[in-house]
């Protein structure tokens, strides 16, 4: 297109004038550090990955009792992430006879139950964590020649404040040792090493200074916090209240934690520290023309002062719930509360954040209640069924708009340039593609079987409406997006651009707010772009793209590849042929790079993993990117499948975890749980000691001597 600029409202952040951007160098750096930690599975996380949890209270259940659900999704990793644990202490005259999982080596149960209370947890979302662009002073310790520029202080309100240096010694096994040196600003934490932009000074004098620039970031989990007491604490508690008091001592990590008393009640609090900022910070503002001013702790702040922590959020405002009169509550890591239903954050009585879940589970899971607890007699079974819940939420906004697309190329396209000139060099063979295409969508009830090995009409229908589906509005995601990610250096991430184009398929009206601009033309009206100039490609310049030549173009894009990947046969473009799982070891065994992961990396059986069910935003979550189209395996899930009913007796839970319990690939332990998650089967699991006992396989004694 020949789209060079946006003319107002003008969507430009414009920061107060203390402000300052960072630089790209600052930017890319940081990147490659965090890219690097991602390399490791033990730190990698989507961070819009997620959690479903929900607690429905026994006036809606068959029981009359409260039923507690639970899918924390992390990592899918061999050994897995959660171990199994049951403590207890009364056999011996103690107080605790508590079950769930738990981190290996961390004392206590995490997510669990005991006799009297269940609880469980997804993340929040809220906004912990501040970076800071610093000023900093360097001294060159080397020659004028050969410059080694040291960090020594940070301009901070007016003065110079010195660095806390850090030196790590780290021992390397069968190497010498490695000292690492780290700088620390004491008002704020510690410098994200690849950010430091050091002075470009030509030939310093030695112990001359001058200014450079890093990122530091402020993170609440820097400061002392006792969040083991809280989890302690959960092993004996009775009662929601109980629950409550020994919630005081979580002050780092932000979950929504929900809790099912066998007394009845039900509850959740997001208890934690929730630091509150100076008003510059939270300055962001739109104007009614659409201008936006200000900055927001979203963004990179001034490390120089006045965007500083001044206290915390005050508990009264913290957001929590118990025994509300819907009789559920649910939480998937959505805005717990609207702060950003109008765009900005920064508004509201108080800021929390502004980067939650786009809210696709929360909406289904949602929606699943309000019909389950309307009907009544609510079961176990019923909460296993909506852990497995797959039908495809974008499939519900953009499927329409995507066949209206097709139609329009079908038809007369005439009236779009843009669209005929992509109809006329597709051929018949194109139009065959297309109409095919709008079959099957059209048909498609918007489930989203895996369907590999299925027999069932319906069910193989669905799969390869599924593959269709994805493999387009991932191709449409790079023909909408990709140019201006090439100008600003960077792709939004999944979450963010499956929300933008969901917005620019579904509600255009909202989108429809840019005129544009040309080099040759004059100014355009609202009326002459009766859509958003995103779909324009700006890095051509003989035609205005449309949004209809951006689909069509896109569906025809993803038919060609889907047919040179899977075949000719579009029968067998099932959904799980792509769409996969394998729980990746985390530690390769010497000369043999898969054999602990689940399935192996070799199966004949699962040459990509296990097939699943489920699109990107399901609530039996497996996202993949958004972007290339060609891969849409995942590496991240349900990490456990919980679901506990609180009886007058005690807890009846059922659950499963993806993997098994043990690290040896020999034992049939390593991967039978496997087995279970990936079929969304969960078995009973026995909290008595007759009904363990009366199904052990064995005992192991440990005593002191």
């Amino acid at each position: 297109g020949s789209t060079s600029a946006l003319l107002p409202p003008i969507r430009r952040p414009l920061p107060p004038e203390a402000a300052r951007l960072p630089t790209i160098a600052q930017l890319n750096g940081a990147e490659a550090f965090y890219a690097r930690l991602d390399q490791n599975p033990l730190f990698r996380r989507d961070p819009h990955m997620g959690s479903n949890s929900w607690v429905v209270s026994g006036e809606h259940t068959a029981s009359g009792q409260p039923i507690l659900s639970n899918d924390p999704h992390l990592s899918l990793i061999s050994p897995g992430v959660w171990w199994y644990v049951h403590l207890n202490t009364q056999r011996m005259g103690g107080d605790i006879d508590a079950q769930g999982v738990a981190f290996a080596a961390l004392p206590g149960v995490v997510l669990g139950y005991n006799r009297d209370l269940a609880w469980s947890a997804t993340t929040t979302g809220y906004d912990v964590t501040d970076v800071y662009d610093e000023e900093v002073t360097f001294r060159n310790a080397g020659t004028p020649s050969e410059p080694d520029w040291v960090p020594v202080s940070v301009l901070f309100e007016g003065g110079q404040v010195d660095l806390d240096t850090i030196d790590e010694s780290i021992t390397v096994f069968g190497g010498d040792d490695v000292t690492v040196v780290l700088y620390d600003v004491p008002h704020h934490g510690p410098i994200i090493p690849d950010t430091i932009v050091t002075p470009d000074v030509v030939d310093p004098p030695t112990d001359s200074t001058a200014t450079g620039r890093a990122l530091s970031v402020r993170y609440t989990g820097h400061e002392v916090s006792n969040e083991l007491a809280f989890f302690v604490g959960l092993l004996t508690s009775q009662s929601v209240d109980e629950a409550f008091a020994a919630q005081d001592n979580f002050v780092v990590g932000a979950q929504n934690f929900s809790f099912a008393s066998r007394a009845g009640d039900i509850a959740w609090s997001t208890q934690s520290r929730i630091p509150q900022r100076q008003a510059a910070a939270c300055s962001f503002n739109i104007e009614s023309n659409g201008t936006v001013t200000g900055i927001s702790p979203l963004y990179v702040l001034p490390g120089n002062g006045g965007f500083e922590w001044e206290s915390d959020l005050a508990d009264p405002f913290i957001p929590h719930d118990v025994n509300p009169a819907r009789g559920y509550i649910a939480t998937a890591n959505q805005a717990n509360v609207p702060v950003t239903r109008d765009g900005n954050p920064c508004n509201d009585a108080h800021y929390i954040g502004g980067d939650f879940a786009v809210g696709y589970r929360m909406g289904r899971i949602v929606e699943r209640l309000d019909e389950a607890t309307a009907a009544g007699g609510i079961t176990t079974e019923d909460m296993i069924a909506l852990q497995a819940e797959t039908r495809s939420s974008l499939g519900e906004t953009m499927r329409d708009p995507i066949v209206a697309a097709i139609d329009h190329a079908l038809g007369d396209a005439t009236d779009d340039p843009a669209l005929l000139a992509v109809v006329t060099a597709a051929g018949a063979d194109g139009m065959t593609a297309l109409t095919d295409a709008r079959t099957r969508l059209m048909a498609w009830t918007l489930e989203t079987p895996h369907g590999v090995g299925a027999t069932d009409a319906g069910e193989i229908a669905d799969s390869v409406a599924t593959t269709i589906f994805n493999a387009t509005i991932t191709r449409l995601s790079g023909l909408a997006f990709q140019d201006e990610a090439d100008l600003i250096g960077r792709r939004p991430g999944s979450s963010q651009t499956a929300r933008m184009l969901e917005w620019a398929l579904a509600d255009a009206e909202t989108q429809r707010t840019m005129p544009l601009y040309t080099y040759r033309d004059s100014y355009l009206t609202v009326t002459d772009w009766n859509d958003t100039v995103l779909w324009d490609d700006i890095s051509t310049d003989a035609v205005i793209e449309t949004r209809d030549e951006r689909v069509v173009s896109a569906v025809l894009a993803a038919m060609a590849w889907l047919e040179t990947e899977l075949g000719a046969d579009a029968d067998q473009w099932r959904w799980g042929r792509l769409h996969a799982v394998r729980f990746s070891q985390i530690v390769p065994p010497v000369g043999d790079p898969g054999i602990v992961s689940i399935p192996p990396v070799g199966s004949e059986e699962f040459p990509i993993g296990f097939p699943r069910h489920g699109d990107y935003g399901a609530v039996d979550v497996g996202n993949y990117s958004m972007w290339g189209g060609e891969r849409f395996t995942h590496g991240s899930g349900a990490s456990q499948r919980l679901v506990v009913e609180m009886t007058p007796d005690g807890p009846r839970p059922f659950n499963a975890l993806p993997g098994g319990q043990s690290e040896d690939i020999e034992s049939p332990h390593h991967d039978d749980e496997a087995e279970l998650w990936r079929r969304n089967e969960q078995p009973a699991l026995y909290f008595d000691d007759a009904d363990v006992e009366a199904h052990a396989e064995a005992e192991l004694s440990f005593v002191p001597g």
